[in-house]
């Protein structure tokens, strides 16, 4: 969020069920400034706590096809407005995880919401995916589905990103580590 603010690049965040709240209250506890969350726009999906600036609220209680038109009605707003935009989701796996009790549902949420936003060329989606809590076929449908794929692990006080998926073939496979400790005290360091 930093470099999308220092590029000028704007973004929302798609905060579904309180998720946005969690990771604020998490890095206040590592003594990181939570100024940009407190600034940015928000739609959220589901929850009760307002974290940011939040622009829109949509019910998880909706219908796919109801919450896609609400979401799509956003995105076009925001589209509006600027050329391009960043979409930064937090919380997917909760949402797969309430909509994988009933499949004909779950498959309606990727048809209708997920798989129509690869390629749409006024923003670029991040989603943060906690893989551990859904089942691994779901998983592996939003594997399919992404245009690139990354492994996050905190082990023995390193945080490693590997490329599972990419558009470009070179990288897959590829890893970045970074010691958890330097990554916490540089982001306490800057505002």
């Amino acid at each position: 969020m930093r470099y999308l603010k220092k590029e000028n690049i704007p973004f929302i965040i798609i905060d579904i069920a309180d998720q946005l709240h969690m990771l604020k209250a998490h890095l206040k506890f590592a003594g990181i400034d939570t100024k940009l969350i407190d600034e940015a726009q928000v739609i959220k999906l589901g929850g009760a706590i307002t974290t940011g600036k939040v622009l829109e609220r949509i019910s998880l209680t909706l219908e796919p096809s109801v919450m896609k038109n609400e979401f799509i009605k956003i995105l076009k707003q925001l589209a509006e407005k600027h050329d391009y935009f960043v979409r930064i989701t937090l919380g997917i796996e909760k949402l797969i995880k309430l909509l994988s009790e009933d499949p004909a549902t779950l498959e309606a949420f990727f048809g209708a919401i997920v798989r129509p936003l690869l390629g749409y060329e006024k923003s670029t989606g991040v989603a943060f995916m906690n893989t551990g809590i859904i089942r691994k076929d779901i998983v592996q449908e939003a594997e399919e589905i992404a245009s690139r794929v990354f492994e996050v692990k905190l082990e023995e006080g390193e945080i490693t990103f590997r490329v599972v998926k990419s558009i470009n073939f070179n990288e897959h496979g590829k890893t970045l580590s970074i010691k958890s400790q330097e990554l916490q005290e540089y982001f306490a360091s800057v505002e």
